[in-house]
């Protein structure tokens, strides 16, 4: 499956050097698959944004904002590449005696 976006919500500001920035609540991901059909995995639902260009808390009208991902921002991107990267291991045989087959006493 492909990221195409992810979908988030403001959730207020905050102050660096280069000035004010927002902070985004993810709330889930919009995937495509290999037959290019789409499909929303929804993995929070907020119930307070913050308003455009403050930290005024207003209860959640249902709207997500949906941005392409990037390289910093997308934790599924991240999870899938470590997942890649994880060496495969064969399955151990068991060693050792077998278990005896336990009786129930009733």
């Amino acid at each position: 499956m492909t990221v195409l976006y992810e979908l988030v919500v403001p959730q207020g500001n905050y102050e660096t050097p280069s000035g004010t920035k927002s902070k985004w609540l993810r709330c889930g991901t919009v995937f495509q698959n290999e037959k290019g059909k789409v499909s929303v995995l929804i993995e929070a639902i907020p119930t307070v944004v913050s308003t455009p260009g403050s930290d005024e808390k207003v209860p959640w009208k249902g709207w997500l904002n949906a941005f392409a991902p990037n390289e910093k921002s997308s934790l599924y991107s991240r999870s899938q590449e470590a997942e890649k990267s994880k060496p495969t291991r064969k399955p151990r045989k068991p060693r050792g005696k077998k278990p005896k087959e336990e009786t129930v006493p009733f």
